[in-house]
């Protein structure tokens, strides 16, 4: 088991690997994939079975004594709940440099009307009324459901990978956590989520850049929590911001310009240099 430990990273990421891009490869060679990032109810069943991928990845690289230190399982200090506040102001934030680049659409706002069930004509299908409702709906699921969903990926990529690069230098740190964040996760987005349309090249490229502009955020938030349900939370309340907002833009090919795309990155970097800047951080 010792000439083991230092060969489990690599086991650990390809275990999430396997996991996770094989049930993607499932649901394309059966022809669910559109299924497998937008079902109807509140979850899409990709989105609930894909982290558990990452979740085993932690587990067999955290495996051993004081393993739940390692993965960052703990309830946390109230900090946890001052990420979450954060990372619903990263959302806020991408949500108008979005609109911007991108602009909202009055065919945007039916678009998300349609998909959550609500009537367009009492709202004068604007995007600004659209917003103010779906928000309510991101609040909400962001602390109800959302939280555990990335949870299970967070013990990975902020818990038992990060502390297992404890001894590298911080940018490196982010840099490898950030990285192997956004391939592993590339294939929803190749199916059409995260308000990109399937196969999009340019959310590829783009989402990799918005994981690694986060992740010295998203690591801060951790130790500032001593929970990854810091992270957790920051990035439940960015991802169904992002995702609410990301449905009122002209249509999936201002993508782009949402939270997934450069306004992501742009806010990330930002956020991530402020926070890094004013009180550095270690992984311990």
């Amino acid at each position: 088991m010792r000439r083991l430990k230092p060969l489990r990273p690599i086991i650990a990421l390809m275990v999430a690997g396997l996991w996770s891009w094989g049930l993607a490869a499932l649901s394309v060679a059966t022809g669910e994939a559109a299924a497998f990032v937008a079902a109807e109810g509140p979850v899409p069943m990709g989105f609930v079975l894909y982290p558990l991928g990452a979740s085993l990845g932690a587990l067999i690289l955290a495996w051993g004594p004081g393993w739940r230190q390692a993965l960052g399982l703990s309830l946390g200090r109230l900090a946890s709940l001052k990420a979450w506040a954060w990372g619903l102001l990263a959302g806020v934030l991408c949500t108008a440099i979005g609109h911007l680049l991108g602009q909202g659409s009055t065919t945007g706002a039916n678009r998300a009307m349609a998909l959550t069930g609500g009537n367009a004509v009492g709202l004068m299908a604007n995007p600004g009324d659209v917003m103010v409702m779906l928000l309510g709906q991101a609040l909400l699921f962001s602390l109800i459901i959302g939280v555990w969903l990335y949870l299970a990926e967070e013990i990975l990529w902020r818990g038992a990978l990060a502390r297992s690069l404890s001894s590298r230098s911080a940018p490196v740190r982010w840099a490898v956590t950030g990285l192997l964040h956004g391939l592993w996760s590339l294939p929803l987005l190749a199916a059409g989520g995260l308000g990109w349309p399937p196969g999009a090249w340019a959310g590829l490229l783009l989402w990799p850049l918005v994981c690694v502009a986060f992740a010295p955020a998203l690591e801060h938030w951790r130790t500032e929590a001593d929970s990854a349900l810091g992270s957790a939370l920051a990035r439940s309340a960015f991802m169904a911001m992002g995702m609410a907002s990301s449905l009122t833009l002209a249509g999936p090919e201002a993508a782009w310009a949402g939270p997934f795309g450069l306004s992501g990155i742009v806010v990330g970097a930002a956020l991530s240099g402020w926070l890094t800047r004013r009180r550095p951080v270690s992984s311990a």
